[in-house]
């Protein structure tokens, strides 16, 4: 990205775009967008249109809160794009504060997590529940050693040594 600022009317001309973008490829995956006229009402406003303005470029989370500074001044400096992806957008960063928007399909995790919260409501019983999950189950991992035994030490001043004691959890 070049060092020059997009002009307010040019990111005007963006948030307008994206808003047809967004109704013909996002709306219908309930991706989730500010309800505002002008692009400089919302700090995720004017972070879509700083990022649909430069298309296919990425842009770096300073450059985008240098607009925030000067389109809206009482935005904190450090604007934290990568929320966006909470909204379902399909947002790519570089790890060092380089994202990239993709306009034209929701983010993957939205999509999953979509499914997952419209099956968890629709679930009648543990087997809907489970299929919702894809029959994945969290376990605790136990340590594999000595699953019998557990070593634990005495914080006494007097009894300074190891004992060992049997575990109740055995498998």
């Amino acid at each position: 990205m070049n060092n020059n600022l997009p002009t307010p009317d040019d990111l005007q001309k963006s948030w307008e775009d994206l808003g047809n973008i967004y109704a013909q490829h996002l709306e219908q995956h309930r991706v989730k967008i500010p309800k505002v006229r002008k692009y400089n009402e919302q700090a995720k406003s004017i972070w879509l249109a700083v990022l649909h303005y430069y298309k296919g470029v990425e842009v770096h989370k300073d450059d985008i809160s240098k607009v925030c500074q000067r389109d809206k001044p009482s935005l904190k400096g450090d604007q934290q794009v990568r929320h966006l992806k909470r909204n379902g957008w399909h947002l790519t960063s570089d790890g060092k504060g380089n994202h990239l928007l993709d306009p034209y399909k929701p983010s993957p995790e939205w999509e999953t997590d979509r499914i997952r919260r419209e099956g968890r409501l629709t679930a009648k019983t543990f087997e809907d529940i489970k299929v919702t999950y894809e029959n994945v189950v969290p376990l605790v991992e136990r340590k594999k050693e000595n699953l019998a035994t557990d070593t634990v030490k005495t914080k006494s001043s007097y009894n300074k040594d190891t004992k060992t004691r049997q575990n109740p959890l055995q498998i």
